[in-house]
């Protein structure tokens, strides 16, 4: 096994979003919210804030994701939000999408 890693592509979104399903801890967590993980990310991929990379075993002549990685810089007010009940991932998807744009517009008036 050869795992490499790449920045996700918007291509990657759906096969990234069913791994995250399949996952044992992951999908139940996420529940039916994984679909909404796609529109997300799509939205978000791009953003400096925002970094998500995909794992590939290259070893193969066919490429294949093993998994997924996704990370975002917030704001301290972000982070109090997050911590109001009630506690829902899809929630906090929507919310990081919310904040970033926010964060988005603020920096290019400034």
């Amino acid at each position: 096994m050869a795992v490499r890693y790449r920045p996700m592509r918007p291509n990657d979104a759906k096969e990234c979003v069913e791994i995250v399903a399949a996952h044992p801890f992951m999908g139940p967590r996420y529940g039916s919210g994984t679909t909404d993980l796609r529109t997300v990310w799509l939205s978000l991929l791009g953003r400096e804030a925002f970094r998500a990379v995909v794992f590939e075993d290259g070893e193969d002549t066919q490429v294949r994701i093993m998994g997924v990685g996704v990370s975002a810089f917030v704001s301290h007010d972000f982070l109090l939000e997050l911590k109001t009940p009630p506690f829902l991932p899809v929630r906090h998807l929507h919310a990081l999408v919310r904040h970033l744009r926010h964060q988005r517009r603020e920096h290019r008036f400034q």
